[in-house]
């Protein structure tokens, strides 16, 4: 007796839709064909990576603190100082701070010659704090603070 062998089905005809028929193109992952392209003016002998005039730099000592006069009294708020430069610094503060604030930045075991004048230029949303705070420095930075802040403070 022999085995009954199975039958095979014949396969379905498949449909395809309208842009089946087409041939496969390459998804566009962004990437710009490659062509001439028009580079920025760089003033001679500066680096292009840099836009600011005077480029900020990763604060070591991280402590500070901002004081502002409101209603004739003197107020400071703890701060995070995230970069800092001759022209001004990024910190991270819980303060409800609005723009074009004028305030005192210095470090929180800061150098006796205290911290610099500076002025709020806009406000974004922090990571470890509540707000993110540019500050425009309104006079010379002294050295001792740019110093402390990017070298650290002597322990």
């Amino acid at each position: 007796m022999g085995q009954a062998r199975p039958t095979r089905l014949a396969p379905k005809p498949l449909l395809l839709g309208p842009t089946m028929n087409r041939p496969p193109t390459r998804p566009n992952l962004g990437i710009r064909p490659a062509g001439p392209s028009a580079a920025r003016p760089t003033p001679q002998g500066a680096d292009p990576a840099d836009r600011r005039h005077d480029p900020r730099r990763t604060a070591l000592e991280h402590r500070a603190w901002l004081g502002w006069t409101e209603d004739c009294i003197f107020r400071t708020v703890d701060a995070r100082l995230l970069d800092i430069g001759p022209a001004g610094a990024l910190v991270e503060t819980d303060a409800p701070l609005h723009v074009d604030q004028r305030m005192l930045l210095a470090l929180m075991y800061g150098l006796p010659d205290g911290g610099v004048e500076a002025a709020v230029l806009h406000i974004t949303r922090g990571r470890r704090l509540r707000h993110r705070v540019h500050l425009a420095f309104t006079e010379p930075c002294p050295d001792s603070l740019l110093g402390g802040a990017i070298e650290g403070l002597p322990r």
